[in-house]
């Protein structure tokens, strides 16, 4: 009886590891579009990091839920191909956020992101400056603010609506709109004074981003101005 159980218990052990409901796969041109399984990283998100890839090359991809049967892309995400590059090392490590986010934050779920691979920079682009390679070049270029975040203050002119997409600098070969795929639709920002200076902000391996309009000087000190007098009040 105890070698029948050791038997029994060695064989679970060495059973593989089978995707269910509720799990995801990362699919893409460094796998050719087959499936390899995320891991579940306890916290709702889930992650997996593709190797052995040459450094440097770029890749399609897309995450899709596990379902019955296999192989199918009945729930995957972005809309479009999510497009990114192996890092030195020849890596490309993949985050998946599923479900509804409120965070302040776009889009408002289901993310995908992926580790900063290092290969280029990023900047904004857009009907602000008429999509056109050359307007405010050095303007659009985002810093790079560590661990995958990147963020850039940019002056718009004229109040309005503007579309615009994140980017690889100075290129469409990798870029972000909406929901964060290489062909989605653009993303929107919206100003309603002169000279708005809004600040971009690009996470990438969050699968997220956002706008934020940055207060002018003058407003910021009235604001710590009024401030002041509400303490000198409660006083």
């Amino acid at each position: 009886m105890r070698k029948a159980v050791s038997v029994l218990v060695l064989g679970l052990l060495a059973a593989p590891a089978f995707a269910g409901p509720g799990d995801y796969n990362a699919r893409g041109g460094f796998n050719g579009w087959g499936e390899t399984l995320m891991t579940n990283d306890g916290d709702g998100s889930f992650s997996v990091t593709i190797g052995a890839l040459a450094p440097g090359s770029r890749h399609n991809f897309k995450i899709a839920e596990d379902l019955d049967p296999p192989n199918d892309w009945n729930n995957n995400w972005p809309g479009s191909d999510a497009r990114t590059a192996a890092d030195g090392a020849g890596n490309i490590t993949l985050h998946f956020f599923p479900g509804a986010i409120a965070d302040g934050w776009n889009p408002g779920g289901d993310r995908v992101g992926y580790n900063d691979p290092g290969q280029f920079g990023w900047e904004v682009t857009g009907a602000f400056n008429g999509w056109t390679d050359g307007v405010d070049t050095a303007a659009r270029q985002m810093s790079n603010m560590g661990a995958g975040l990147y963020s850039v203050d940019y002056t718009i002119a004229a109040p309005g609506s503007y579309d615009f997409k994140f980017r690889e600098s100075n290129s469409w070969d990798v870029s972000i709109g909406g929901d964060f795929g290489n062909s989605a639709g653009n993303a929107n920002v919206v100003t309603s004074d002169p000279n708005a200076i809004v600040r971009f902000e690009l996470d990438l391996p969050n699968g997220r981003w956002r706008t934020t309009v940055v207060p002018e000087p003058a407003t910021l000190a009235l604001l710590a101005l009024g401030g002041a007098m509400i303490v000198r009040r409660r006083r």
